[in-house]
């Protein structure tokens, strides 16, 4: 950000406008957070990855181009992982990134050359830069650029850094140095490499593990203990962020606790149990369920 002619502070590059999203939605209860990107030491990007408990996964958004990247055959949301796969086996098959000798020329080129990937489509909101953002070819890049805007969006889907906090608010320390005006060497972050995105020297926490990454949230994992006829013990574990309560649907009857377990009397026949987590904010989980079939022993042939 740059002061304006009366001093005032005018603008912002995509790491403000990151944080300003990944609060926004902490603040209606969805869990978010910072994602560095980039491709060379020169520039890079910061995008947003939230929880979806419709789609049940990360989702990535990005603040700065008011977009997101879905799936063109199923029209399922991307995150930045998956994206970044796609940006590997599209554009650079086969080949390491070596963060030192790429320039925005060659991005440019290599861009045109490859085109757009037909399994991605882009979503865009048309806010950004004051709602005067119609257009957006994110994978036809200009050359033309400040020195330091590092690409078009998921077009620098190289280097994986993920931010191992999101609580900003409450903790505002510590930060990464001039974070977004240098080739984020901070070495706080946790770093996705591969065989074409090998570890960084400047940095020291890295996974090639997409669980470490990619966990489950507000969901409930469950086990059905037969404690006798007729009588079933569920037990419930959930990580859900601020969770409330368990909300269950048993037999067609709601019931509410945050006990982890509770026991069912099965009726005669079909029994289906459907458990979801709520949150402080009433926002709901997925539901998980579980179907079963009782016959009293005095039926059994």
């Amino acid at each position: 950000m740059t002061p304006g002619p009366d001093g005032s502070i005018e603008g912002g590059f995509c790491l403000h406008y990151a944080i300003v999203l990944m609060q926004a939605l902490q603040s209606f209860g969805f869990p978010a957070r910072i994602v560095s990107i980039d491709y060379s030491v020169w520039g890079g990007h910061e995008v947003v990855e939230a929880w979806s408990n419709q789609f049940g996964k990360w989702v990535f958004l990005d603040a700065n181009f008011d977009t997101y990247f879905a799936d063109q055959a199923t029209g399922v949301p991307m995150n930045v992982l998956e994206m970044h796969d796609i940006f590997l086996k599209h554009y650079l098959a086969g080949k390491v990134i070596d963060r030192d000798e790429w320039s925005r020329e060659e991005l440019a080129k290599m861009a045109h050359d490859a085109g757009k990937p037909a399994s991605v489509i882009g979503v865009l909101g048309g806010n950004a830069r004051t709602a005067t953002l119609k257009t957006y070819e994110w994978w036809n890049p200009p050359v033309e650029q400040t020195p330091y805007c590092g690409g078009y969006g998921p077009l620098v889907m190289g280097y994986l850094r993920y931010m191992p906090r999101a609580n900003y608010l409450s903790e505002p320390l510590p930060i990464p140095v001039n974070h977004g005006r240098t080739h984020w060497g901070w070495t706080g972050y946790t770093c996705w490499y591969d065989q074409q995105t090998p570890r960084s020297l400047e940095h020291t926490t890295f996974t090639n593990r997409a669980t470490d990454l990619y966990w489950n949230l507000n969901q409930v994992d469950f086990r059905a203990v037969v404690v006798k006829s007729g009588l079933l013990r569920i037990d419930m574990v959930t990580n859900a962020p601020d969770f409330k309560e368990y909300e269950l649907l048993v037999n067609g009857e709601v019931l509410r606790t945050r006990r982890s377990e509770f026991e069912v009397h099965a009726e005669r026949g079909l029994n289906r149990i459907e458990m979801r987590v709520t949150d402080t904010m009433g926002n709901r989980g997925a539901v998980s369920t579980l179907e079963c079939i009782f016959i009293p022993k005095t039926e059994e042939n």
